[in-house]
């Protein structure tokens, strides 16, 4: 009794359970996405008053939604945010290309974005010599930017080429916010470096309200092969550089009109040199806040910070710093499938089928189970009303007298019952021609049990009247069929 019940509840209840526990775990793994865990980083983008800092906050909004919740916090430049970076002061920066790797070993790349060019401003009694070369800066007051910053030392790096070194100049270092506060214009300095997206706040400022003019810097290869020298490659080598590396330096354009339209300024397309914006941060920030980062930068309007757009093809330049993993992740997301990824993809896909097949077939089995059980109940049940009609007619036969009603009574539940089976039998609620025929032998031959006991009982009755000469009306009965 014990192992039948043992049998049901498995039958029942574990079987179904089971394959409906398979189906839920296949397509679980199937539909699942890992979540990401929505963590605070900070950020830094340097001077609150430069573009850059514009960029880090519209990027903190465009990856707000499923995304970190980025803070941002000011630097005084791209080498002081590289510093804050390689302390875990910030997760995340928006720096200056071109500084090389130097000691910054917990920095990573996420993205080299578009270039920034370098914009020299001067004076506009100085333009026209100055165009024609670098060396008229020669003991004039040139603000180089905030020490720490990027442009401060490309732009020192720039004047040694040209063959200013320091002491040839008056170096000054004020703020983007400095310049702009200054309202008189003969206190500012005579030349202002500042590399920048465009178009700078700053160098529009110079431009209209003090009458600077931008400079040509025609010579960007000339400066990049400057890594080529025997000193820059044993800096590479040994990564203990200070400056800038040249490596890194590209060609540049400032479309003419960017900053006034009458006066153009600058009258015609100006060349000039720069470096890639890059958007690095700390290596133990997560891969998964990393992907979600890059999807701002490359699928939201972010991508429209620049002409052309930007684009994930600019994630396959030589990066300056070592990729960091949630890079590497996203980059094999977007990868094309080669013959190891495919083979990769229909192993996973043929498991995953196979354990929903097999999950839905066990289900399938357990209802089909199910059903014939049913069925078997079903049937089972007219058996037993047979069993009961066969059983009373047997009592009612031994008794000392027939009780020709009870007979009729029986007779028909036989034909609802026959009528029953039938009925379910072509509704196809009852399968199998073998069962069927054996159960109908088995009515047919209950039926004429019945008709003999009645034609007997009827007999009886009428010898009965015949001696009383009474005559009774028997009931009708139905002819026994062979």
């Amino acid at each position: 009794m014990r192992s039948t019940t043992i049998r049901r509840l498995l039958r029942d209840w574990v079987v179904p359970i089971a394959g409906l526990a398979v189906l839920g775990i296949a397509l679980w793994f199937y539909f699942s996405k890992p979540a990401v865990r929505v963590i605070p980083l900070r950020m830094t983008a340097g001077d609150p008053a430069g573009i850059r800092y514009d960029l880090g906050e519209m990027l903190s909004q465009y990856a707000r939604p499923g995304g970190p919740q980025i803070s941002m916090v000011p630097s005084r430049g791209s080498e002081d945010a590289l510093q804050m970076l390689d302390a875990n002061d910030v997760q995340l920066a928006l720096i200056q290309g071109g500084l090389g790797q130097g000691q910054w070993h917990n920095v990573r790349l996420v993205a080299s974005l578009h270039v920034e060019p370098l914009h020299l401003l001067v004076r506009a009694n100085l333009h026209d010599v100055v165009s024609r070369d670098l060396a008229e800066l020669r003991g004039k007051r040139i603000n180089l930017g905030s020490p720490g910053s990027g442009t401060y030392i490309l732009a020192r790096e720039l004047l040694g080429f040209a063959g200013l070194p320091p002491s040839a100049y008056r170096t000054e270092s004020r703020s983007y916010a400095e310049l702009a506060r200054e309202a008189d214009g003969e206190a500012l300095p005579d030349a202002v470096f500042l590399a920048s997206t465009l178009p700078s706040p700053t160098a529009g400022h110079l431009v209209r309200r003090h009458g600077f003019k931008l400079v040509a810097l025609p010579f960007a290869e000339a400066f990049a092969l400057q890594a080529l020298t025997r000193e820059e490659r044993k800096h590479v080598l040994e990564q203990d550089r200070e400056d800038i590396d040249n490596r890194h330096i590209e060609r540049a354009m400032i479309p003419a009109f960017t900053y006034r339209v009458s006066p153009g300024e600058p009258g015609n397309d100006l060349p000039t040199l720069g470096t890639r914006l890059l958007l690095v941060a700390h290596k133990d920030v997560p891969p998964a806040a990393i992907i979600t980062v890059l999807d701002a930068v490359f699928s939201t309007e972010f991508a429209q910070v620049s002409n052309p757009p930007l684009s994930t093809r600019l994630l396959e330049l030589p990066p300056e710093f070592p990729l960091h993993q949630g890079t590497l992740d996203y980059l094999a997301r977007y990868k094309p499938i080669v013959a190891g990824d495919l083979v990769d993809f229909w192993e996973k896909t043929i498991s995953i089928t196979a354990a929903v097949v097999g999950g839905l077939l066990l289900l399938g089995q357990w209802l089909r189970g199910r059903w014939l059980r049913q069925r078997d109940l079903s049937f089972r049940g007219h058996v037993r009303r047979m069993s009961e009609i066969e059983h009373k007619a047997l009592e009612l036969e031994t008794a000392p007298k027939l009780d020709l009603g009870a007979l009729m009574d029986l007779q028909r539940a036989l034909y609802q019952l026959k009528t029953d089976v039938l009925r379910q039998y072509a509704a196809g609620e009852l399968e199998g021609e073998a069962v069927m025929s054996g159960f109908l032998v088995q009515v047919n031959e209950a039926r004429n049990y019945l008709n003999r006991l009645i034609l007997h009982q009827r007999d009886n009755l009428e010898e009965q009247a015949l001696r009383g000469n009474t005559t009774v009306a028997a009931p009708p009965v139905e002819p026994p069929k062979s």
